[in-house]
């Protein structure tokens, strides 16, 4: 490990004072607003840090662009931005990258940066000056991305699109791990609700008849085939009367019927009613959703500043 060293920058500069007979009229303006936001933007203490870094492309929607990767070694880092020499590439004011910084400690951490300052080197080398932002930052919100439930979309969700997502993983800047599996509606993508329903119309409105089983003659009927009497149950068959349950009959569980169609049926079939655009369908037809995690270690400016003063 290299030695450390702190840089803390006045807010001042002494080559700011020119006599005003002398000079004021030979600065240029644009040079001065120029050297003043260099100054402001050099405010922050400023970390020596030599590191091993590489550079990704990032597009504006935070996809990875592989074609442009270029490794080298970080200067300076500040709670702001990074000082870092490339060994080549071509680069322009405000080109959003991915930066891969590799601590002793937490091996490689990554941070979304703007490129703001570039001076070309020797031999093709490149010294960049970045801040931190920009569209991978945003990508970047957290240390683990999983799906969260949205309750307008009645889904499970990603901040950004798995075309994102996956040129991360391509590129080896995440680590991609399945959580789980669930049903989702075959037009939509949004959870349904799962219930027995009828066969025919996909309703649940489904109601079971109950039956009786007279054991002396083997009689099978509706419960209200024996209520031939207030508080008695007899037999519609032999005609035995005040029959008692267990020692003379049982119940049995009839048909299903259906209480939208009138279907009958000895079985029922497991529907879903999506709760986003109301389809009802057999569950055979769901789709099966994968949801994953994105494990990723983001940078903290900040922590490496403070740990290494």
């Amino acid at each position: 490990m290299s030695n450390t060293t702190i840089h803390a920058d006045s807010a001042t500069t002494d080559g700011l004072r020119p006599s005003v007979d002398s000079t004021r009229a030979s600065i240029n303006p644009n040079d001065l607003a120029e050297l003043c936001e260099q100054q402001i933007g050099r405010r922050d203490t400023r970390v020596a840090i030599e590191r091993p870094v590489e550079v990704i492309g990032v597009g504006l929607d935070g996809t990875l662009d592989e074609s442009l990767r270029t490794s080298g070694c970080s200067r300076e880092i500040s709670e702001g931005g990074i000082l870092v020499e490339l060994t080549g590439g071509q680069f322009y004011n405000s080109q959003p990258l991915l930066l891969g910084i590799h601590l002793a400690t937490d091996g490689v951490s990554y941070a979304g940066v703007l490129v703001k300052r570039i001076q070309l080197l020797a031999n093709h080398a490149v010294r960049l000056g970045m801040e931190f932002g920009g569209p991978a930052a945003e990508v970047l919100t957290t240390g683990m991305l999983m799906p969260h439930f949205d309750r307008e979309l009645m889904a499970f969700v990603m901040p950004h699109s798995s075309r994102i997502y996956d040129s991360w993983v391509d590129a080896g800047v995440v680590e991609k791990t399945i959580l789980d599996r669930v049903l989702v509606c075959h037009r939509c993508g949004a959870l349904p609700t799962v219930r027995n329903a009828c066969r025919q119309c996909k309703s649940g409105r489904l109601t079971t008849d109950r039956l009786i089983h007279h054991f002396a003659c083997a009689y099978v009927g509706f419960v209200t085939d024996f209520e031939q009497a207030p508080g008695e149950l007899t037999c519609p068959k032999c005609r035995m009367p005040k029959l008692v349950v267990g020692s003379d009959f049982e119940y049995l569980t009839g048909q299903h019927r259906c209480r939208s169609c009138g279907w009958r049926d000895s079985e029922a079939e497991l529907c879903g009613h999506c709760l986003r655009c109301g389809n009802r369908f057999e569950l055979s037809q769901a789709r099966e959703q994968e949801l994953y995690r994105y494990d990723v270690h983001q940078l903290d400016p900040l922590a490496v500043t403070t740990d290494m003063a």
